[in-house]
């Protein structure tokens, strides 16, 4: 049985009005909300799409709530947004045995996904910045003992292990417009 967690996502990007149909009816079949607690947001025209769009960093954007998606997840609309290449920021809570997540998904990539705590916040490996700081201070012992280039290629492998933890730098997420809107796409 799947774990029921709340859920959020954003979305933005430029919509072709056939996009923006389609989307309408995937949102309609998610039962998703424009706030926590309210009922199912149900847009019948591109214009209601528009206007529920939400201040979101530096970009207006369609925002989504659930507080019962199944796994954190939005299956069916994170498909058709995929499939359709419009980018978008999910964030699952996490519950129960499931760990929150992060995904931020902009077309031409892959989603990247970054595990989080129950305050949103990215979780990293310990033992592996455990093992980035030993190094570190080895490199720095080397240099106080004028071992310049093992220092530095130990840096350098210290640096390319702290890189592998991270995430890869994703743009950030556009405004949501839809070709051919009378609405300002501001």
């Amino acid at each position: 049985m799947a774990e029921r967690v709340a859920a959020q996502i954003w979305i933005g990007g430029r919509l072709s009005a056939e996009d923006a149909d389609e989307l309408r009816g995937v949102i309609d079949t998610e039962g998703v909300s424009l706030d926590w607690g309210d009922g199912p947001f149900r847009p019948s025209t591109s214009r209601d799409l528009l206007q529920a769009r939400a201040q979101h960093d530096d970009s207006r954007v369609l925002r989504l709530c659930d507080d019962q998606a199944s796994w954190g997840e939005f299956d069916q609309l994170e498909s058709f947004l995929q499939a359709h290449a419009i980018p978008y920021t999910r964030h699952g809570d996490g519950g129960g045995s499931y760990n929150g997540e992060i995904v931020e998904y902009r077309p031409g990539t892959d989603p990247v996904c970054i595990p989080v705590d129950t305050n949103g916040n990215p979780i990293v490996d310990v033992e592996v910045v455990r093992r980035v700081a030993k190094a570190l201070d080895t490199a720095i012992e080397q240099l106080d003992a004028g071992a310049v280039r093992k220092a530095a290629s130990r840096l350098k492998r210290a640096r390319k292990s702290l890189r592998k933890q991270l995430p890869p730098d994703v743009p950030p997420l556009p405004s949501l417009e839809i070709e051919g809107s009378e609405i300002d796409h501001g």
